[in-house]
Order: C-alpha cells, then sequence, then structure tokens
C-alpha cells in the first residue's frame, strides 16, 4: 500500500505536467476520470476480508466519538497532522519555485522526493522495529527539517533537487515509523 502511494505520488506529478504540455488540461482532466473510474471498477471486484461477514444495514453508518478520534493512537495523529502541513505548503509553493527557477516540469521535484522517500521507506520499517519508533521518527524529522531548509535557501536548480532528496528521505523515514507506531498504540480491535 505505501509502495503503491509513493510511486503514485512520484509519478503522478511529472506525468500529469507531461500530459498537460502535449495534449492540454482537459486531455488531463479526462485521463484523471478514467483512472478513477478503473480504480472505482477495482475496488467492487475486491473479496471482503472480514471473518465474519454481515449484511449492510443504517447502523453501519452511525458514528462515535471514538471512531473519529482515537485517543489512544492520539500522539502519532499529531505528529502526522503536523508532517503533513508541512508537505501541503511544499505541494502548494514548489510548482512556483520551480517555474521561477526555470523548470518547466513542475512535477519533477515531487519525482525526486517520492524516489528518495521509496529508497527509505522499507528499511525505516526495520530500523524503527530495531531502535524505536520514536527515534526513527524524531530522525526523519530532523533530516525533513534539514530538507526544508536546503529547499527555502536554495537559489538554482541542483539545491531544489537537493533538498527535495533529502526531504523525500525524511518522508520516508517518517512515514512507515508512524503507520507502526500507530499499530503499537491501538488495541486490537481497532487496528
Amino acid at each position: 500500500h505505501g509502495l503503491s502511494f509513493s510511486l503514485g505520488i512520484c509519478l503522478g506529478p511529472s506525468m500529469g505536467g507531461m500530459i498537460t504540455k502535449s495534449c492540454g488540461m482537459d486531455f488531463m482532466f479526462y485521463s484523471s476520470a478514467f483512472l478513477a473510474f478503473l480504480s472505482t471498477i477495482i475496488a467492487m471486484n475486491l473479496k471482503e476480508t472480514l471473518p465474519v461477514k454481515a449484511a449492510f444495514s443504517k447502523k453501519m453508518l452511525y458514528m462515535r466519538r471514538s471512531d473519529i478520534l482515537y485517543l489512544a493512537a492520539l500522539p502519532a495523529g499529531i505528529i502526522t497532522f503536523f508532517s503533513y502541513t508541512a508537505h501541503g505548503l511544499i505541494q502548494t509553493l514548489i510548482p512556483d519555485w520551480s517555474a521561477h527557477l526555470g523548470i518547466h516540469n513542475k512535477g519533477f521535484f515531487f519525482t525526486v522526493f517520492s524516489g528518495a522517500s521509496i529508497l527509505v521507506r522499507h528499511a525505516s520499517g526495520k530500523i524503527s522495529d530495531r531502535y524505536g519508533r520514536t527515534n526513527v521518527i524524531m530522525a526523519g524529522l530532523i533530516v525533513k527539517a534539514v530538507g526544508l531548509f536546503i529547499v527555502s535557501e536554495g537559489s538554482n536548480v541542483a539545491a531544489l533537487l537537493c533538498g527535495a532528496a533529502v526531504y523525500g528521505i525524511g518522508a520516508g523515514l517518517i512515514s512507515a515509523a508512524v503507520g507502526a507506531w500507530t499499530i503499537d498504540l491501538s488495541e486490537p480491535q481497532f487496528r
């Protein structure tokens, strides 16, 4: 799941830039709609994995507070919230910064970022098993901060891409460790 998510983030922005440049914005939206439709068809054909299956009822739609906010996993949620808030800012600002530096495909930053993230993600899980989730998360946050600093101070393409790689390494460290930490903090019935 994590690899597919990362590959989508890695390839999507660059491919989107190429498709938009060569075929136009309308074709880009049609392509996105087609992929969403294809995903829906795939999801409709998935087999149920619950050991005890139940027929759908209105009661299943009712939510308790614990369904929305599970307090035991809140520390991992807070780390994720702040980490992804920074990532949201990056996604908003990097296309303009890339254009300012003369990069015509505004998605190239995200390809470098995601590629670096993919490279460390698998090892990150094993490292967090050995040295502890919070140690790996703290290291990832520090690496991510260094990457943000490099991006903010970089005034050329090389610095931007170096910052993207460092930021991606930090994100890769955090993602696997925070996912495992969330599971560790959760009771079995809520995992």
